[in-house]
């Protein structure tokens, strides 16, 4: 009952009757800088054009790809709305950074950090799961070694794990702080949004 409400008063708001005419009346002015990307609904790419500054999301359209004519023919429509784009912030998407400057020539296209940094990342985190795994590992090797009679076997598995461990734990410790430098750096130029 309560949504039936909803959708009810929904079909007498402007907003559900013309999605796109509200959208359309909407000026974007004041939009100098938008980081511009795509995700995907089933296999069919969704445009979304962010305003760095505000964090509204001025565009939001599926696509029929992600060529430099649609990034270019979609920037063109926003023009009408008067959007004056000076800064693009994106992934290295050949599409994207073809098609931009197309429709605003004097841009400056930014890459961002978010994609450079995720296979960084990810490599962190794998390396933490086994610095994990190992650890785990070594505290049921000392666990079997505490008995009364541990095998021999078990005793060399420890000792091997023992080494093991600690060269680990160096490397993940390492390039933890060095990714999270990197971070960190990427922050003090403002560039961290």
């Amino acid at each position: 009952m309560f949504w039936q409400i909803i959708y009810l008063k929904s079909q007498n708001h402007e907003v559900s009757r013309c999605p796109e005419c509200f959208d359309a009346g909407i000026p974007l002015e004041g939009i100098t800088q938008g980081a511009n990307d795509e995700f995907f609904q089933g296999n069919i790419p969704v445009l979304t054009w962010i305003d760095t500054e505000s964090t509204y999301v001025y565009f939001l359209s599926e696509a029929g790809d992600r060529s430099a004519d649609t990034w270019q023919l979609f920037m063109e429509e926003q023009k009408g709305q008067w959007l004056r784009l000076e800064v693009s912030i994106g992934d290295v998407g050949t599409g994207l950074n073809a098609g931009i400057p197309k429709a605003f020539p004097d841009i400056c296209i930014q890459p961002d950090i978010s994609h450079g940094l995720r296979p960084i990342g990810a490599k962190v985190a794998g390396l933490e799961r086994i610095v994990e795994k190992l650890i785990s590992d070594e505290a049921g090797l000392e666990k079997r070694a505490c008995r009364k009679r541990p095998q021999k076997k078990t005793l060399e598995q420890l000792c091997q794990i023992h080494e093991k461990v600690g060269t680990v734990i160096q490397e993940y410790d390492l390039l933890r702080i060095l990714f999270c430098w990197l971070v960190e750096l990427m922050g003090f130029s403002g560039y961290f949004f």
